[in-house]
Formats: structure tokens, sequence, C-alpha cells
């Protein structure tokens, strides 16, 4: 498996049609862990499930004010991990969040073609 071809093909889905993206890429049984504070070792969200990732999403994305805005800052792979790695800054306006601007982390891990773990984080200190 190309994780290079793969992840790349997700991430350009993800921008016009993010629900598609993930039925197409995320594995069934799969884990997704959000940290919003990395100085702690505890994740604030951890869901499992590919119908429960998709509905976190389509929540979240009901309770934005503006614009999401993301612009990528870095991607790379690591084929030994099977993992890849893309680092963003984001803007947006949430109704439960107010307004953010953050650089994250999110590392994918892929098995056959499809992600298995998700795990997003905030970079300390690059945001708010």
């Amino acid at each position: 498996m190309n994780i290079e071809t793969s992840a790349n093909e997700y991430f350009g889905l993800l921008s016009v049609d993010a629900e598609g993206a993930m039925r197409k890429f995320y594995a069934d049984d799969v884990k997704m862990k959000m940290n919003w504070n990395l100085e702690t070792e505890e994740y604030d969200l951890d869901i499992e499930g590919i119908e429960n990732a998709v509905q976190a999403i389509i929540q979240f994305t009901q309770g934005l004010k503006s614009h999401f805005q993301q612009q990528v800052l870095a991607l790379t792979f690591d084929q030994e991990q099977n993992a890849s790695q893309l680092r963003v800054r984001q803007q947006y306006s949430h109704q439960e969040f107010g307004d953010v601007n953050i650089e994250a982390l999110l590392t994918h891990y892929w098995e056959n073609g499809k992600i298995i773990e998700e795990r997003f984080e905030v970079v300390p200190g690059k945001g708010e």
C-alpha cells in the first residue's frame, strides 16, 4: 500500500466532500482521538466506528458560524509506521467553541488503504 497516494487522495476529497472522504477512506472500526491540550496525555474526545465519526463531523459542521478555513502547512509520510501526518492552520467561528485560530497535527494510521486511527492534536502555542 502506498500511503502517500492514499493520503493525497483522501485529503483532496476531504476538502470538497468530508463525509464522502470519510466513508471511502475510514475503516468501519476507525478510532478518532482529539486532544486540545497536549500537556495532558488523555484525549478530550475518543470516538469509535465510522458512523459515530461521520455523525461527529456532521454535528461539528452544523455548529459552524463562519467558513471553515484550513491551510496545509506540511504533509509527511512514514511507510514503516503506516502513517501520514498533516500539519494545518485552522480558522473558524463555532457556536460551541467560539472563534478558533489554531495549528494542529492530524496523524493517520493506515491499513489496507483505510484509516484505522486518526489523532487530532493542537500544537501548543500556535493559536488561540
